[in-house]
């Protein structure tokens, strides 16, 4: 019943069971309900039948569909977003049905669900109910999925192997569970590998590696067992282990290779060679034991070799060698087999040779290398293939030499480049370019050039820079043309005579000059290559300047190498130059300089002071007097000034010094009794001087003499036991290094010699400058050895030949002379300058002048060289003796021969020094070559001395003939050293004569010829002009290479 109250009236009421307000109504109540079940079952039959879930599998699904509600339901459905249902709708279903057969669905595994270990999805039912309203309901499964991880590792390999021989294994790792494997991880400590990640491996996937092993001696006698290991994330670890059986039997392997760039070395791409015989051998290389033919691959084995040592080779003639290919590698044999030895190897390669030669100055133009010392430097040539191609270039040394090295067999050309730099003034005397042939060696590729510029030099000097007015002045001007270049044409010189001056005269060795004025023009003409020409113009000298007077080239048709003509208002050159006098006061700078031989005598000792003074001019001094007063304790004894010193009034009357001249003498005294501990000083003063000395004070010097009580090393006064002599002097260094000198002393007396407070010293021999008078000084110090042989012994012996003479076979003329062994012993003291490398192969037993800048030079213009005791008496010099020239009495800049002494009892005397010319030799310079000397050793006979033990068959020849001799001598060796170097002495006749080379300012004076043929250097020596006569000819061709001509010219 419901009740109401309308707004007009009282309460209105209806029954539910009739639709009008008037009567009953029955009410109905709607429960629409719908339940969904869903069951997933797994087949693992599908993929793979082997009771584990696999990729493939299949998860079947049913539906049960239930109206739970009191009204029927249409259009029933179930979707799942995973997977596909199928069946329904259904079109209705009524309160309390269930359903379930329509709906089914399935699913197929993923390994990415087999990894996750289940599978689960949410199924959505739904239906309609009276009112078409949506119903539904919601049902998830989850179905569960065993995971079976599982791993299995495989180690393979061959079955046996030799000592040094490499095993490859394999190693397998499989993934044999359901689930992916991640942090794979194999180790096998035999083989070096630690825990090396392989990554991930999908199931049924794997992963190899193939490591190595090399076979070593520790592993015989096998077998040899080791074991891998891997482990995952989801598995344990698991092993796989290989056997590999060691023979007892060892062997020797190895392969014959090509070695294409021949270095000894089997680099990529370098192929074997097969069919060659390899020969076992006994230790010694006689006995043939077996032999083996390479394989294709070039490799040879022998097996089951007896333990023990052998000898293996391979013939580079064997027939089935490649054409050509000679041997690059070889082991070092013999070799030891106790177990298996492989890589005995040997590598063959194709033949090489070397191109190359000179590029030379060709001073006379006729294509001829008949000049010396002229090749061209940095000149670049280009090696080019048969069709002229390029192939590498090269460029001249310091020399004008060349070489293309390591090239193969074949045809090649080589070609100038005449654009290089050095060749700017250069034309070509020969072809550009020449063929060559390497067989061996091809080393004739020579090029010409001659010099199209010329070398114009002018200098101008005037005979007195310093006249009076109204004298008499030559100035002389001399144009040159340097030695090697073009000759020069249409010369022409301009001198300028200044107002100071009133022209006179003048005389020319060549063409024309007119004086026209302060300017004036000599026309030269024509300078060929290394002449030149003078002019010579006589004035007087006015009152008033200017009197600098310049000269210059002003023309020339040719480019000058380094100068240009007529420009000397600008650039000064060495084509112009000026001759100026100077008119003033005259002044001189006298310099006195005073030493004393002993600075530490005895009482009652003679010293010897050495007085000295010098002109540094600029002008002669005139009426020069110097005062040397002894102080008291010193007594006069002598002095050497021939009676122009007064030992009265202590004046020494020097007289006149011309400018650069120097005036010296010793004054002599002793020591009185009682001086000893006392210092005595010596001073020596200029007292009178005629012209002004702008600095006098340099015009007096002293020396200091104490006198001590005896005491320090010393010698013997015996003339020879305990003597220590100066035995040979490197003065003009070493091939290596003209810096590199060397001075060598000797103990010639049977007792060692004690050195402590030893000096050696030397200054120039002619001095000038103050620098020249001022001692070089090294102190010495040990024990000096006595002589194997001392030499008071000696005197009593006689002399013997210091070589043999063994006949030679390739001219049948010459005789080889072999220098004889030599007994070594330690009376010799050698001292090098600056490093021990002086003489590399002799230890120094002193350095001196070791730090740069390096002083202790000795003078190429000669030294006076001093050996003094502790007491300093001098007690041997060399080069002291007197001498006009000054310079050294032996040794030589060209060749650099050491100046030796012949009598080591002999006195310090120009004839008792001679020049080692190479035939007797030891010790070699910082470059490993031989020195031209005979270091630590016994000095070298002269050849006057060797003459006299010679007899020998002459070539006996009329005057006129040529004799020819043939000498192992390389072009190169000849450009750089100047070999041969020729002596000619002549039995019973004491002088020499030097033909070229060697020391003691040789001059040519027998004329000879050369030639080359088959790589022979051929000498031929001239007898024209001989008078009849026996000759000894000596030529040197190397240090210690020496040949004797003995010649007999008849009548």
């Amino acid at each position: 019943l419901a009740t109401g109250t309308p707004p007009v009236g009282g309460p209105v009421t209806d029954l539910s069971d009739d639709d009008s307000n008037f009567e009953n109504d029955k009410t109905v109540v709607y429960l629409p309900s719908i339940a969904l079940i869903k069951t997933g079952t797994l087949d693992m039959t599908v993929g793979a039948p082997n009771g584990l879930a696999n990729v493939g599998d299949k998860i079947t699904y049913i539906f049960a569909v239930t109206n739970t509600g009191n009204v029927t339901l249409t259009n029933v459905t179930v979707t799942d977003p995973k997977v596909t249902v199928t069946g329904g709708p259904l079109a209705s279903l009524a309160a309390g049905a269930i359903d379930t057969t329509t709906f089914t669905a399935s699913y197929v595994l993923t390994q990415n669900d087999i990894d996750a270990g289940f599978k689960d999805n949410t199924a959505t039912a739904t239906g309609k109910d009276p009112d078409n309203n949506d119903v539904t309901t919601t049902d998830d499964e989850t179905v569960t999925i065993d995971a079976a991880p599982a791993i299995a590792i495989e180690k393979t390999g061959q079955a046996s192997a030799t000592i040094g021989q490499l095993i490859t294994y394999t190693i397998t790792v499989t993934n044999t569970g359901n689930v992916t494997l991640h942090n794979v991880i194999l180790s096998d400590a035999k083989l070096g590998i630690a825990n090396q990640n392989v990554g991930d491996i999908a199931v049924g996937g794997s992963v190899t590696i193939t490591p190595t092993y090399t076979v070593v001696q520790n592993d015989f006698p096998g077998p040899l067992l080791n074991t891998a290991t891997a482990v995952s994330d989801e598995t344990p670890s698991v092993e796989g282990s290989h056997s590999v059986d060691i023979p007892a039997s060892p062997s020797v392997s190895g392969r014959a290779w090509a070695d294409i760039n021949r270095n000894g070395t089997i680099d990529a791409g370098e192929i074997g060679i097969g069919s060659l015989s390899v020969r076992l051998l006994d230790a010694t290389g006689t006995f043939i034991l077996r032999s083996k033919v390479t394989n294709p691959d070039g490799s040879y084995i022998f097996n089951a070799v007896t333990p023990g040592n052998y000898v293996l080779d391979i013939d580079e003639t064997d027939p089935d060698m490649p054409v050509g290919y000679t041997v690059t590698y070889v082991p070092t044999m013999p070799i030891v087999i106790s177990a298996a030895v492989s890589n005995v190897n040997f590598g063959f390669g194709p033949g090489t040779g070397t191109i190359g030669d000179y590029v030379w100055n060709d001073v006379d133009g006729d294509g001829l290398q008949n000049e010396v010392g002229l090749g061209i430097p940095s000149v670049r040539l280009m090696l080019l293939d048969p069709t002229g191609a390029f192939l590498e270039e090269a460029s001249t040394d310091s020399f004008g030499n060349y070489y293309f090295k390591d090239l193969y067999e074949g045809d090649y050309f080589v070609e100038i480049d005449l654009t290089s730099p050095s060749l700017a003034h250069y034309a070509l005397t020969t072809p550009d370019v020449v063929s060559a042939t390497i067989a061996s060696n091809d080393l004739d590729a020579d090029f010409g050039l001659r010099r199209t510029d010329i070398d114009l030099s002018l200098i101008k000097t005037v005979d007195n820079v310093s006249p009076a007015v109204g004298e008499l002045v030559t100035f002389t001007i001399r144009v040159s043309n340097g030695p090697n270049f073009a000759d020069a044409t249409g010369v022409v010189v301009t001198d300028t005579l200044p107002a100071g001056y009133s022209f006179v005269g003048f005389a020319t060795s060549q063409g024309t000059y007119a004086y026209t004025g302060v300017t004036s023009q000599w026309f030269v003409g024509n300078l060929p290559a290394g002449s030149s020409a003078t002019l010579s113009i006589t004035a007087q000298v006015l009152e008033d300047g200017p009197y600098e007077s310049p000269a210059e080239v002003s023309v020339a048709d040719q480019d000058d190498i380094d100068s240009v003509p007529g420009n000397a208002m600008m650039v000064s050159e060495d084509d112009n130059d000026d001759a100026v006098i100077f008119i003033d006061t005259p002044i001189a700078d006298l310099l006195v300089i005073k030493n004393v031989d002993s600075a530490n005598p005895n009482e009652q000792d003679i010293v010897v002071f050495t007085i000295s003074v010098y002109n540094g001019g600029p002008y002669t001094s005139t009426g020069i007097v110097l005062e040397d007063t002894l102080p008291i304790g010193l007594t006069y004894a002598s002095d050497t000034s021939g009676g122009d010193y007064n030992p009265v009034t202590n004046a020494w009357n020097v007289g006149t010094l011309i400018v650069g001249e120097s005036a010296s003498f010793t004054l002599s005294a002793q020591t009185d009794v009682g001086t000893a501990g006392t210092t005595l000083t010596n001073t020596a003063l200029i007292i009178q001087n005629e012209v002004e000395d702008p600095s006098p004070a340099n015009n007096q010097d002293s020396a200091d003499v104490t006198v001590g009580d005896g005491g320090g090393g010393g010698g013997s006064s015996e003339e020879c036991e305990g003597k220590v002599i100066i035995s040979e002097i490197a003065w003009a260094g070493t091939a290596a290094n003209p810096d590199d000198e060397w001075i060598e002393l000797r103990n010639i007396g049977g007792e060692p010699v004690d050195l402590t407070g030893w000096v050696l010293r030397w200054r120039v021999k002619q001095p000038v400058t103050p620098d020249d008078f001022e001692w070089k000084i090294v102190p010495l110090s040990g024990e000096l050895q006595a002589s194997a042989t001392p030499l008071c012994d000696a005197t009593y012996r006689e002399p013997e030949l210091a070589v043999d003479f063994v006949k030679r076979e390739v001219d049948d003329l010459s005789w080889l002379v072999v220098a004889r062994p030599v007994d070594f012993d330690e009376s010799y003291m050698l001292l090098e300058r600056r490093s021990d490398q002086t003489v590399s192969n002799i230890d120094a037993d002193l350095i001196y002048d070791t730090v740069s800048p390096y002083l202790m030079e000795l003078s190429d213009d000669g030294d006076i060289i001093e050996l003094l005791d502790a007491v300093g008496e001098v007690v041997d010099t060399a080069n002291a003796f007197a001498s006009y020239e000054g310079h050294w009495p032996a040794g030589d800049l060209l060749t650099r021969g050491t100046m030796e002494r012949i009598d080591p009892l002999g006195e310090d005397e120009r004839d008792n020094w001679h020049t080692n010319l190479g035939i007797i030799t030891r010790g070699l310079d910082a470059n490993g070559r031989p020195l031209v000397a005979s270091s630590d050793i016994v000095n070298s006979q002269t050849l006057e001395e060797m003459q006299l033990f010679i007899d020998l068959n002459a070539a006996k020849t009329l005057a006129g003939a040529r004799l020819e001799v043939g000498l192992d001598l390389s072009r190169e060796t000849r450009r750089e050293t100047g070999w041969p170097w020729i002596r000619i002495t002549r039995p019973g006749i004491v002088a020499s004569t030097d033909a070229i080379g060697g020391g003691g300012g040789i001059q040519p004076v027998y004329s000879f010829a050369s030639r080359y043929a088959n790589d022979t250097y051929w000498l031929g020596v001239d007898t024209a002009g001989l008078v009849p006569g026996d000759y000894l000819v000596w030529v040197v061709y190397g240090e210690g290479q020496t040949v004797l001509i003995p010649i007999s010219v008849l009548e």
